[in-house]
């Protein structure tokens, strides 16, 4: 972005009033969701009708229109996702935001005129992300809200695509896009737009809501966000009101005009309209590590008591006035009809259908081609309406003339019609390959002589490779600050032996050596055929598929790429940034700051326990109450047709790795009275 520019304004809009709400505010984009396929399945969201309406509304006002389709996608939805895709780009819509890149790939291929933008829900930490999204044909990205004020401004200066960044709203305590809880516990996802959010309940520890974090406020740091050249400032509020939407994006839209940060009275507005025990810029300041309990926060009765009691004026959307309206009709020649407003001018021609039909006097097509009731513009005293028609009258019908108008107005709120479009591609069925084996250990204690004999590759964390793994397993985020550590890192245990590297993201791989394998985890979220492929070109290794997904839909996906599967052990529910052991111990535990791992237990309201474990940096990765089991099930497994069966040790002893392979061996149930969770 030229450093001159002032960033976009992007709001929320969950429904056609708040989108008005939006515009009057000032917003110079808007993002909603159709009302499939979208992150925020719970707002009201727009039909396809709306959708083309709201998109010509947008642009009747000069404002930019995003579309969200940001859920990961089945295989069995591809089509139809891709149909609502091409709806999006017909009705004109300025840009998608996309978080399947399975869906991108197909989207870039068949509609390459519409920019697509990454999700936070893609998960891009880095420049290595950004060019990762830039070659599947993505022009912006938005970057993950747990970045920093550093690590944006590296991003912005070295992104080879446009970089967008949240100031304000909810925020999420897991990574962005790599969180499971909502849907191994309660069986709603995160990932396709249904999260039940178990971060903003009760659960039975020091601090009662240890995951609930307070919204995202940086109304007290405009300038500071002014100056690092991101491209676009984005609101969080597809679920909230008119009335927030209105009052959060006009106070934004003030400070980026002015250039000034927000002041004490104006943050209190802020918080009467919409907060959780006050506000959080701890992401940005990056002091989440040092104060992670500052951020913890719940709506209590007070603030709703403050949000009933505010009260926003939203003053009414007025129409847009036209500039000109030319018209030039020729008995030997098309019609034509010029339409400028809001410094576009769009030219739209047709021809009369027959010419037997008893001509029109100028006054009958002066009044039909200004007749703008049901469209956002209108004629006004100022408006220059100049319509040549010859002496005999227009020799067409009121119906022909009305379509005139109709065209002419698509054309200036940029109504597409699609000329390329095709189904989703059927791929070539792989032959069935021998079943290989996996694991990956949080420590080489846990790594038994029956371990090494029993599995092909034995991955142990990047920071504690040592001899009896051959495999690494880079850290769940890798920003740009530590690049170079772990470039490093990973040079070492390849020289000690490692050959295969599990990556969580397509930017991680760049990171390891040539010569190791890098196999995509399941942190990749991949849900579909075309997501795999996407995840295989960019690794080359094996792709874990999502553990969200059923045995049925993994077989889908099997049949086509080299896949991978879990099949035993406690799924990371959360990675946070905040060291939630703290919050939950009521203390700093102190271990990890000497190189040690702290651990500790979260447990819920039900009396149902999580195992947590810190991970390097003061972050916590929160684990499954109950581990996947199938070793009494490994016919359905192998029917699945995955090339690898992955075993994740977590919370294990070294004798009880042994026990989970003798049972395996065995093909035994798990022992009676134990939990367990399974492959559907």
């Amino acid at each position: 972005m030229n450093e001159n520019q002032k960033p976009e304004l992007l709001a929320p809009a969950g429904s056609p009033d708040a989108l008005d709400a939006a515009i009057s505010a000032g917003a110079d984009a808007v993002y909603f969701g159709a009302d499939e396929y979208s992150a925020r399945a719970g707002a009201r969201n727009f039909s396809c009708g709306e959708l083309e309406r709201a998109v010509a509304r947008l642009h009747a006002h000069g404002v930019r229109a995003h579309v969200t389709l940001n859920v990961q996608l089945y295989d069995r939805e591809l089509a139809h996702a891709l149909e609502l895709a091409r709806r999006i780009y017909e009705s004109g819509a300025d840009a998608a935001i996309v978080s399947d890149i399975g869906l991108a790939r197909l989207m870039r291929e068949y509609f390459p005129s519409l920019e697509l933008h990454a999700s936070t829900q893609a998960s891009g930490h880095s420049v290595r992300d950004a060019e990762y999204f830039a070659s599947l044909g993505f022009s912006r990205m938005v970057c993950a809200r747990e970045l920093s004020e550093d690590d944006i401004k590296t991003l912005a200066a070295r992104s080879p695509i446009g970089v967008e960044m949240f100031i304000h709203g909810a925020i999420c305590v897991s990574v962005s896009g790599q969180c499971l809880y909502s849907s191994v516990v309660g069986g709603r996802s995160g990932n396709r737009g249904e999260c039940a959010q178990p971060c903003r309940l009760p659960y039975m520890c020091a601090n009662r809501y240890p995951l609930s974090p307070k919204d995202m406020c940086l109304a007290g740091l405009v300038t500071r966000v002014l100056s690092l050249g991101v491209d676009s400032l984005k609101i969080e509020g597809r679920m909230k009101s008119p009335d927030y939407v209105y009052g959060v994006t006009s106070l934004y839209r003030r400070l980026i005009d002015e250039g000034r940060d927000a002041s004490a009275d104006e943050i209190s507005s802020l918080s009467k309209l919409f907060s959780r025990s006050g506000f959080t810029d701890a992401y940005f300041k990056g002091s989440v590590r040092t104060s992670p309990d500052s951020m913890i926060g719940v709506r209590t009765d007070e603030d709703k008591e403050k949000t009933r009691s505010s009260s926003v004026e939203i003053p009414p959307l007025a129409k847009v006035p036209l500039d000109s309206l030319t018209a030039r009709f020729r008995d030997d020649s098309p019609s034509a009809l010029t339409l400028s407003a809001c410094g576009r001018s769009v030219t739209v021609s047709m021809s009369a259908a027959e010419t037997t039909v008893s001509p029109l006097p100028s006054d009958r097509v002066r009044e039909q081609l200004c007749r703008l009731g049901a469209t956002d513009y209108e004629i006004t005293p100022n408006t220059n309406v100049d319509i040549s028609v010859p002496d005999g009258g227009v020799r067409m019908r009121v119906s022909e003339l009305n379509e005139l108008r109709r065209r002419a107005v698509d054309a200036l709120t940029g109504v597409r019609v699609c000329e390329r479009y095709a189904d989703v591609p059927v791929r070539d069925t792989i032959p069935h390959t021998d079943v290989t084996l996996t694991a990956e250990f949080l420590s080489p204690e846990q790594i038994t002589a029956r371990a090494k004999s029993f599995f092909s590759h034995i991955y142990l964390p990047l920071d504690r490779f040592t001899c009896g793994a051959d495999g690494i397993v880079l850290p769940p985020v890798v920003r740009d600050r530590d690049a170079d550590a772990v470039r490093r890192l990973a040079a070492d245990a390849y020289e000690r032996g490692a050959v295969r590297a599990l990556v969580n993201s397509a930017g991680q791989v760049p990171l390891i050596p040539d010569s190791v394998t890098a196999d995509a985890s399941y942190r990749f979220n991949v849900c579909n055929t075309e997501s795999a492929f996407a995840a295989h070109e960019a690794c080359g290794g094996t792709v874990t598929l999502s553990p969200e997904l059923t045995s049925a839909q993994m077989r889908d996906i099997a049949k086509h790429v080299s896949a991978g599967i879990i099949v035993y052990g406690r799924l990371p529910l959360m990675t946070t940034e905040r060291c939630i052991i703290r919050a939950a111990a009521g203390k700093c535990l102190g271990k990890c700051k000497n190189g040690g791992e702290c651990s500790f237990t979260l447990v819920d309201r039900r009396g149902v326990r999580f195992p947590m474990r810190s991970i390097p940096g003061c972050g916590t990765v929160i684990y499954n109450s109950v581990p996947v089991y199938m070793a009494d099930k490994k016919s359905s497994l192998y029917a699945i047709g995955a090339s690898s069966q992955h075993f994740m040790f977590t919370t294990e002893s070294a004798g009880e790795v042994d026990e989970i392979i003798e049972c395996w061996q065995r093909g035994l149930p798990p022992r009676e009275g134990t939990d367990i969770k399974r492959i559907k």
